[in-house]
């Protein structure tokens, strides 16, 4: 990376003096990009269905409007950072080691999962990502989500942030609000910028290059294209492990080689942001004035991007299921377990007819695996590696002793420093959409579209090991296990078919707006089986899986074919929109809508909003409305399956769809939509040119969706699923399943308000949008919503936050300030329910310059955290001391240098 980086320097600088050999420009100061990131006096198009919107401070509920320039504006490149950098209520964690989570982040607005707010792109619905967060720190497991990150900057011309209730509106999942990305629409003129960061820390490079242009489409149209390419290095906040430490100490002389190839230097393991291998994104806009007040209107995107973080440390002596043992004694005798009467009892591995004596003491060891033909029961059990109270091998001839016999292997001879998994994954994202819009009979008008979504994501692992594979490999070729794994995929479709109408009129003497509208959506999700080394086991008596060796690649078991399946769903919805102006300063609304879908039922939503404006300085404005989340057709009917040798037998620990027969006989039942109930009140107030907007919101919702504890079968269980038709239900000892369960309340104050000062030169503006949010667990089962749980959801995000942001534009030159404020919030070290640390506040800060050479070209320097916060310092866990939850990450400072070419 260091290479690419002096050669977009070079190549960055020498298009920019070439540029700046033109002659300069006087600069409009109305064009100079000093606008607010928390503006509140743009046009807007959520919360109504009028087609020519409102401005944000006309709006009946609160709505943030972020121009596309504020998004530029920033240091980060991906969207849910650029997000979470300007809307206080919008939070987003690092998830260094957290599964698919790291793949595509769980955002949060409002303190609810990231399904809880739908995202749109040019008002229509934007598909769901693949990713189920079944990792997402309490606040966000088992959520499906949009993948916003697939959207480049410099495709969008604005976006909306509107922080209500609008499920009544625009259907499932915005129970916490609604994002609208509204793309740019010019017919001519081209921007293409260039950027490349790094940390003050010196690692985690970035080269970001992307253009927009835009073409006539015939003389009545525009054809915009946007395309952004992205890579990016890794980064790494950690310390070495105790236990790593440990062994470097004892004289392991893996643990400190750079040059051994399954750990990271200079500490085993890493914590920090995921590489970027390649991250290239495309977005297409096209409209088309078809005369008599009809246009044609098509909008799609391709995306895809190369990602791969590290997992935690296998330490090459106690990982369980690869390394550690059953334990031996001190003459070096070790056991096996049978099942006897419903218990596991002892014997002798040398004689497996003779129990173990109560009492005998085993100490640590190593395992070693048996490949003998008759594995663990022919009474010639491998030699044992002892270990010592340490947990470091004890005598080194044990090794050798292993080693010697062609029957027998331990995996320390090929990983004799441990390793660490890399999990990344191949994703791929595309849509497309199409309608017509426009004048339809009389007053009416109309909007008729159909869009199509997919979002695939191909798992990959690299650096970890299925130690079932021993059992196809000769002598000679074990330690050559191999390392790279494909483990199986998740795909994504959505398709939406909507129809809607409009038309201003009068109801008696008052001014009014109606909408309605028809939708139809498919929504699909497809699990794919991975390679066959992936998930493979050994189960033949004696075996691998029965010795109590992990099963699949470790750290991600593979899909295999019985996982593997696609699943869809329908549904249709009608509903309905009244604008009403009662007054010249009272206006209300009114909003309903229908849902049905097939496997989750039907639901009925309504809103009411309204606003009255006190005088010219005060409006209030209040809205009540209930809302619904469907469940996704993924949490539905996800079926994971962990294989393990437990209580003397292989048996799968299962999580299973509720209408699973075996999760229905352990009390299961069919998934239904959250619900939910908002309350929003506040004001709006317009002192001359101060503007400003308080809004107090209350979100209840009940029946969220967790997932169960585990459930036991018992024989008789399996006998009633045995003689229904359930071939496999032996298999299971244990199920989970998806169930609705439990009820919080989310309630909060959102403030923005802007200012632009007069300092006689130049523009000015001053900017403040800061957020509280509270959230309470009221109800609860606790075996499915532990303490822990509890905790993370009411404690996890900070309670409150604030961005304060300052411009300044004169001449040639800009700047730009930015002080982020993070409240206090908890964070767990272990996985008990009292185990947590408070975590303090924080404060950042961003400063941002930029130099117009004239009219085509501006360079801009910048630093994000130019002062290199990091959160507050926790003991060293697992090789961080840092909370890896941090709102703003813990990889401090980070500077760039961007370049902006206009033609």
């Amino acid at each position: 990376m260091k290479r690419i980086a002096l050669s977009f320097f070079s190549t960055l600088f020498a298009f920019t003096a070439l540029l700046a050999t033109k002659p300069a420009m006087a600069q409009d100061e109305e064009s100079a990009q000093a606008s607010s990131s928390a503006a509140i006096d743009e046009i807007v198009v959520l919360g109504t269905r009028r087609r020519e919107g409102r401005s944000a401070t006309a709006s009946l509920v609160p709505i943030d409007y972020i121009g596309g320039d504020d998004l530029g504006n920033q240091g980060p490149t991906d969207m849910d950072a650029l997000l979470a950098a300007v809307v206080p209520s919008y939070n987003v964690d690092q998830q260094a080691i957290n599964d698919a989570a790291t793949l595509i982040r769980p955002a949060r607005l409002r303190g609810l999962p990231p399904d809880s707010t739908l995202a749109l792109v040019n008002r229509k619905r934007r598909h769901r990502a693949a990713v189920i967060t079944f990792l997402g720190n309490g606040v966000a497991d088992g959520s499906q989500g949009p993948d916003l990150s697939s959207i480049p900057a410099i495709a969008v011309k604005s976006v909306e942030v509107l922080r209500d209730g609008a499920a009544s509106q625009y259907g499932s999942d915005a129970i916490a609000g609604v994002i609208n990305f509204t793309l740019r629409d010019d017919a001519e003129g081209s921007t293409i910028t260039a950027k490349y960061g790094t940390y003050f820390e010196g690692d985690g490079d970035a080269v970001n290059v992307a253009a927009n242009f835009g073409l006539p489409l015939t003389s009545n149209g525009f054809a915009n294209f946007s395309f952004e390419y992205k890579q990016s290095d890794p980064t790494d906040r950690s310390v070495q492990r105790s236990d790593a430490q440990g062994l470097a100490d004892a004289g392991n002389p893996y643990i400190d080689d750079p040059n051994y190839p399954h750990t990271f230097h200079p500490n085993v393991m890493v914590w920090g942001a995921p590489e970027f291998e390649y991250d290239y994104k495309m977005f297409a806009n096209l409209g088309l004035d078809l005369g008599g007040g009809r246009e044609a209107y098509a909008f799609g995107n391709f995306a895809k991007r190369k990602m791969e973080g590290g997992f935690y440390f296998r330490n090459p002596h106690t990982r369980g299921g690869v390394f550690e043992g059953p334990g031996a004694t001190a003459d070096g005798r070790t056991y096996v377990n049978r099942v006897m009467d419903g218990k596991l009892v002892r014997f002798w591995a040398d004689d497996t007819d003779t129990m173990v004596p109560e009492g005998t003491v085993f100490g640590p060891s190593v395992k070693v695996a048996d490949l003998s033909p008759g594995g663990i029961w022919d009474d010639q059990p491998c030699p044992p590696i002892r270990l010592n109270a340490e947990k470091t091998v004890a005598n080194p001839d044990d090794i050798a002793a292993v080693e010697a016999n062609p029957n027998c292997f331990s995996f320390i001879s090929a990983f004799p420093g441990g390793f660490v998994p890399r999990f990344g994954g191949i994703l791929t994202d595309y849509s497309a959409a199409f309608g017509f819009r426009g004048d339809l009979i009389g007053d009416w008008s109309f909007d008729a579209s159909a869009v199509f979504g997919v979002n695939d994501v191909d798992f990959t692992m690299r650096h970890t090991i299925n130690p079932q594979l021993l059992a196809k490999l000769p002598d000679g070729q074990r330690t050559e296990i191999p390392i790279n794994y494909f483990p199986g995929s998740y795909t994504q479709t959505d398709y939406t078919v909507n129809f809607d109408v409009t038309r201003d009129m009068t109801l008696g003497d008052l001014p009014a707006h109606i909408a309605m509208g028809v939708e139809h959506r498919r929504e699909k999700f497809k699990v794919e089986s991975g390679g066959e080394n992936s998930w493979f086991l050994d189960d033949s008596p004696g075996g691998l899986a029965e010795q109590g060796f992990g099963i699949g690649s470790n750290g991600f078991t593979g899909f295999g074919p019985r996982l593997a399946g696609e699943f869809g769903r329908n549904s249709y919805a009608a509903y309905g929109d009244v604008e009403v102006e009662v007054t010249d300063t009272f206006t209300v609304q009114v909003a309903g809508r229908y849902e049905d879908h097939a496997d989750v039922g039907n639901t009925f939503d309504g809103k009411v909003a309204g606003r009255v404006d006190i005088n010219e300085t005060v409006s209030l404005r209040a809205a009540a409305s209930t809302g619904f989340r469907a469940p996704t057709v993924g949490q539905a009917n996800i079926l994971n399956v962990t294989t393990a040798f437990t209580g003397g037998v292989l048996a799968d620990e299962a999580t299973l769809p509720p209408t699973h027969p075996a999760a229905a006989i352990v009390g299961a039942q069919p998934l239904t939509p959250e619900e939910a109930v908002n309350l929003t009140v506040g004001a709006v107030i317009q002192l001359d040119a101060l503007d400003i907007t308080v809004d107090y919101f209350n979100i209840e919702v009940e029946d969220r969706i967790a997932r169960s504890s585990e459930k036991i079968l018992t024989p008789a269980n399996i006998q009633q699923l045995l003689a229904a038709g359930v071939a496999d239900a032996q298999a299971f000892t244990s199920v989970r399943f998806y169930t609705n369960n439990f009820t919080t309340t989310t309630q909060g104050i959102d403030l923005v308000a802007t200012y632009p000062l007069d300092f006689g030169v130049g523009e000015t503006n001053l900017s403040l949008a800061a957020n509280w949010t509270d959230t309470t667990v009221d109800e609860r089962d606790p075996d499915v919503i532990n303490d822990k749980r509890v905790t993370q959801l009411e404690g996890n995000t900070p309670s409150n936050r604030f961005t304060l942001s300052f411009s300044h534009s004169q001449d040639r030159w800009d700047l730009l300030a930015r002080v982020r404020y993070y409240g206090g919030f908890e964070e767990f070290t272990l996985d008990d329910g009292s185990n947590y640390f408070d975590v303090d506040a924080a404060t950042v800060v961003d400063v941002e310059v930029g130099y117009q050479f004239n009219d085509a070209v501006r360079l801009i320097v910048g630093a994000e955290n130019i002062l290199d916060e990091y959160p507050e310092e926790r003991s060293n866990t697992s090789g961080l001391i840092w909370p890896d939850t941090s709102p703003f990450g813990y990889n401090g400072g980070y500077y760039y240098l961007r370049a902006v070419w206009d033609f």
